[in-house]
């Protein structure tokens, strides 16, 4: 069985209070790794337009 960390009241609180900023550096990081390996690149934009209901094919 898989075991979740259980989080104190605080950290969840700092959490929800910076989440918008932890989206942002994570995004920016993955836009970074993107740029540095093509296959991160192709896969991602392949994902992106599978999300907006392109065809695989």
């Amino acid at each position: 069985m898989l075991k979740l960390p259980i989080y104190s009241p605080e950290t969840i609180a700092f959490l929800d209070k910076y989440d918008f900023m932890f989206s942002v550096f994570g995004f920016l990081g993955f836009t970074i790794v993107g740029n540095q390996i093509p296959f991160v690149k192709n896969k991602s934009q392949e994902l992106l337009m599978r999300l907006f209901g392109y065809p695989s094919n």
